[in-house]
């Protein structure tokens, strides 16, 4: 990642992801979910990653790595069939893309390294880098690291934002991005397809406080930010509390 005066300026969005430096960031993509049909997810996950890799080479940015803000797989307490396959076909899909895949490990990742073995890609509880820290956000880490940081970057939380009008009402997925423990500081949405996120609007949905390190009382401060694909352009909706 090049190193840069002014971090923030550095950040680019994208569809469910960001760019920072020469580093594209992603989160939550739950590969393997029993439930959905995954040769379809899979391909819909392979048409957003061409998206943005598309994206990526009008932009002109040469990427050389990718890292992953956690809950790569799905299942808590096993390994599916569906989560060996996915897992390491998107691995060595995005290996042809850059040089380095970082991992960050997810509550949803505990059984995740035997899978990783296989393509010999370690699984880390944080990643940092020139100032960039990189987070799940289900747990706390040490200070020393966060306090040496300009900017972090965080998934689990699955933002996403209702808006209506006289005709329909609609969820987006959003990134949120404000400042905490006086670091700047990103939301990441989900990147899977089939997890549209949770509204930001429902109240309760911070009452487990150990769910996502940052307090609701932070959050209520951060700026909403919607990625319209067509456009491919960023939207500011403004701060959160202005919205619920």
């Amino acid at each position: 990642m090049e190193r840069f005066d002014n971090i923030n300026k550095k950040v680019i969005f994208l569809e469910d992801s960001l760019i920072i430096g020469n580093t594209l960031v992603i989160g939550d993509l739950h590969l393997g979910e029993k439930e959905i049909l995954p040769k379809i997810y899979y391909n819909e996950i392979i048409e957003k990653f061409e998206r943005i890799f598309n994206e990526i080479k009008l932009k002109k940015i040469n990427l050389d790595k990718i890292v992953i803000l956690g809950d790569l797989k799905h299942e808590f307490g096993e390994i599916t069939n569906n989560e060996w396959r996915y897992v390491l076909d998107i691995i060595r899909y995005l290996g042809k893309k850059v040089k380095e895949i970082v991992i960050i490990k997810g509550n949803h990742d505990s059984l995740l390294m035997p899978i990783l073995k296989k393509v010999e890609i370690g699984l880390k509880d944080y990643f940092f880098e020139c100032g960039a820290l990189f987070l799940h956000g289900d747990r706390l880490i040490d200070k020393k690291v966060i306090s040496k940081s300009k900017i972090i970057f965080l998934g689990h939380l699955h933002p996403a934002l209702s808006l209506s009008d006289e005709y329909k009402n609609e969820k987006f997925k959003c990134f949120l991005t404000g400042i905490w423990k006086n670091k700047i500081a990103y939301v990441l949405p989900s990147f899977s397809p089939v997890f549209p996120g949770y509204d930001l609007k429902n109240k309760d949905m911070h009452e487990d406080k150990d769910f996502f390190i940052i307090d609701r009382k932070f959050l209520l401060k951060f700026k909403v930010i919607i990625y319209d694909n067509k456009d491919n352009k960023e939207y500011n909706f403004g701060k959160l509390k202005e919205l619920v």
